[in-house]
């Protein structure tokens, strides 16, 4: 992350041929750890890390994140376009600037979150419920069903239908195990 500070702030001047390696790696290298980082946390072997990014107090900021990225440039825009004078840039106008953002665009995303996607995870959890009530019926009806096994025998003939069956039966059963990833046990199971 501050590899560059020297080449850019100090007297140091990048060579062409390790510039040109940091342009085509820097942000492959970035996502491998950032997908290290998910996969260290998921299976336990990232220490202290993933108790401290599901402490309970960081759930309202977890919540309302997604929101605030999406409205922080309409709050930024907003601003630009009602000031009248001229901006100067210095470190203390611009370490204004952002808690001012910051705070508005938070108190913007929580009304959001209130008045609109409240509402919407309500009715979703509504039709979700309704969906897996029929899929456990339709578990019932695959059980007592007996054509539609899945075996290796040459006679039965796998239909879309079938097949569609049995990934609803895998998933209400993961669901139900709380089962997130095959072969990675969950949290609560090394508890």
């Amino acid at each position: 992350m501050f590899g560059l500070y020297e080449y850019r702030h100090g007297d140091l001047k990048m060579e062409s041929s390790l510039a040109i390696l940091y342009a085509m790696l820097n942000r492959n290298i970035y996502t491998l750890f950032l997908a290290w980082f998910v996969i260290a946390c998921v299976t336990g072997k990232a220490g202290f890390l993933p108790d401290l990014l599901s402490w309970k107090a960081l759930i309202p900021a977890y919540r309302l994140s997604f929101l605030a990225y999406l409205l922080h440039l309409i709050v930024i825009y907003y601003h630009i376009g009602i000031v009248r004078e001229r901006m100067y840039l210095s470190h203390e106008e611009n370490i204004i600037n952002y808690f001012g953002y910051l705070v508005s665009t938070f108190i913007l995303a929580y009304f959001c979150y209130i008045f609109f996607q409240v509402p919407y995870m309500y009715l979703e959890s509504l039709i979700i419920k309704k969906e897996v009530q029929s899929d456990e019926n339709s578990i019932e009806d695959i059980e007592k069903d007996d054509k539609c096994k899945f075996s290796d025998s040459n006679n039965i003939s796998l239909t879309a239908k079938s097949i569609k069956r049995h990934m609803q039966t895998l998933t209400i059963s993961s669901i139900k195990d709380n089962h997130i990833l095959s072969g990675i046990p969950s949290r609560q199971e090394k508890l």
